[in-house]
């Protein structure tokens, strides 16, 4: 039986803002991130994949919030979870997969918003999005304010 996918994406606190990217196979601003492992805690999850896509070492990873995808029209059907953590200065940024990335960006808000207005997000961050109305309220879950 076929059965969706689990993921997660990490959203990197750095100042007002959040690590992004553009993937190389549809264009869409996503989150570092991926898929959990057999046997894998999320957090560590969270860890593994920030470090395999950006070099990164993370701090405090926490989970944030959870959607179902679902897009029958491309065959796509993800459980993707959301998890906070914060920037540690230790290691350079490196786009260590950039067959699958562009350069990673530190993107505010308002950048997030155009991108939603745009439908430019990945899916899961547009499906959470349309949860919270906009990406103001968003930010300032992820940001604690």
């Amino acid at each position: 039986m076929n059965r969706p996918g689990l993921g997660v994406g990490v959203f990197i606190r750095n100042g007002d803002s959040v690590l992004m990217s553009y993937r190389k196979d549809n264009g869409y601003l996503a989150l570092p991130g991926g898929h959990l492992e057999l046997y894998e805690e999320l957090e560590d999850c969270a860890i593994r994949e920030v470090k395999e896509e950006t070099n990164l070492d993370i701090e405090n990873p926490q989970i944030f919030q959870m959607v179902n995808v679902v897009k029958k029209e491309i065959k796509h059907h993800y459980v993707v979870i959301f998890l906070t953590a914060d920037y540690n200065e230790k290691n350079d940024l490196i786009n260590v997969e950039p067959n699958k990335h562009s350069d990673w960006k530190w993107i505010n808000a308002q950048v997030f918003q155009q991108h939603y207005n745009e439908k430019q997000l990945f899916y899961g961050l547009m499906k959470l999005i349309d949860r919270f109305g906009n990406t103001e309220k968003l930010f300032n879950l992820i940001f604690n304010k």
